[in-house]
């Protein structure tokens, strides 16, 4: 919530979508190697966590090592709708939300990995991008994030 209200969204490219699987967005460098510049804690693991089914959005999960901490897990900026029941990714990321009209979209998105560097090096590829976020309807409570990593931006 925090994010979209903040415009970051925004012009994002669906940069893995991965047929009959997932589609997913939100990295600041287009490749799943950037985000919004902190983490959160994860919540797959909370007794009221969601499994994905078809149309869900959720976060993927990542690791950091930090020597004074250790190992940290958080989720960021990046999220996926997921195509199908993923029951495997249903303990690691979180489902955080989901798609509530226009389900047939996204089975229409171009299948791409922007994760691979012989695929980026392609410059004619026109990949699914985001046009504009917005919030539509959420809970009367304040969504800004307690980062575990990271600042949040001014």
């Amino acid at each position: 919530m925090y994010l979209v209200e903040q415009g970051y969204y925004n012009r994002k490219p669906f940069f893995f979508v991965k047929e009959h699987l997932l589609a997913q967005t939100g990295c600041e460098k287009g490749d799943g190697k950037g985000s919004a510049g902190y983490g959160v804690k994860p919540e797959a693991d909370l007794p009221t966590r969601r499994n994905h089914f078809r149309g869900s959005l959720a976060m993927p999960v990542g690791n950091i090592s930090d020597p004074s901490q250790g190992s940290l897990s958080f989720a960021g900026s990046q999220f996926y709708f997921s195509f199908v029941p993923l029951p495997l990714a249903d303990e690691r990321n979180a489902v955080f939300g989901r798609v509530i009209s226009g389900i047939e979209t996204i089975g229409l998105f171009k299948i791409v990995d922007m994760t691979d560097e012989e695929t980026r090096k392609d410059h004619s590829l026109r990949i699914d991008t985001i046009i504009r976020t917005e919030v539509i309807r959420k809970r009367d409570h304040d969504y800004r994030p307690n980062p575990v990593i990271g600042r949040l931006p001014r």
